[in-house]
Order: structure tokens, then C-alpha cells, then sequence
């Protein structure tokens, strides 16, 4: 996670004059996001949460999705997606420091199924 480390530096004059100073800094993790792959769905399947990204290396923060169709939370309307494929994009932002982390990975819109049926019936 974050860590503080000590540091000594020193600055010389090309003669004599040395200086020493002694500062700490801080270095903070960075997030390690994972993006598995997501299953197609259909068109018409109901809005439903994208549980696939996360960061995986425990770093505090944020995730938020982007693309057709994906609210910043993840919730994924394929019928406001359309028909395709298309890339969503998770981008996770850690709460101490502001480091970022992005993955992307592409999810399938199918059409939904039609069918027409036609009777026939033979007069004898």
C-alpha cells in the first residue's frame, strides 16, 4: 500500500560547500484492475450490473465504467447498447493519491430471435 520512505540528498558546489538535507516521501500504490471476459447477452435482456472489472491488488477507490450503453456504475442496457459488439471501459481511481488504472473488454449485443409461422390448410 502506501508507504513513507526517508531520503537523504545532498548538493555540493564543486568545492567545499556541501548541503545535506533529509525529507520524507510518500509513495503510494498503484490499483491493478482486472477485467474478465463477459458473456454475450441479448438485446432484449433486461439491465443488469457488469460484475467482471475490479481492482484486484486491494488498493481503495473508485471504478467507473464508460461506454455504449454502461452507466459510470456498471449497470449494462444492452437495448440502449444496440445490436454489436461494443467495448466497455473500466477505469479505477485510488482514493490516496490519484493513481489510475484502465482495462477494457468487449461485450455482444445478439438480435433477438424471430419467427413466423404459417398455417396451410388443404380444403379436400
Amino acid at each position: 500500500m502506501t508507504k513513507v520512505f526517508t531520503i537523504r540528498y545532498q548538493a555540493y558546489s564543486g568545492g567545499v560547500c556541501v548541503n545535506d538535507r533529509i525529507a520524507n516521501i510518500t509513495v503510494n500504490a498503484a490499483p491493478l484492475v482486472q477485467f474478465n471476459a463477459m458473456p454475450d447477452t441479448c438485446f432484449l435482456a433486461t439491465p443488469f450490473q457488469i460484475t467482471q472489472a475490479s481492482e484486484i491488488g486491494g488498493v481503495p477507490g473508485t471504478g467507473v465504467f464508460t461506454g455504449p450503453g454502461i452507466s459510470p456504475t456498471g449497470i449494462f442496457s444492452p437495448a440502449i447498447a444496440g445490436i454489436g459488439t461494443h467495448t466497455i471501459m473500466y477505469t479505477f481511481t485510488s482514493a490516496v493519491g490519484g493513481c489510475v488504472d484502465t482495462m477494457s473488454n468487449t461485450i455482444t449485443v445478439l438480435d433477438t430471435a424471430t419467427c413466423s409461422i404459417y398455417f396451410c390448410v388443404a380444403h379436400l
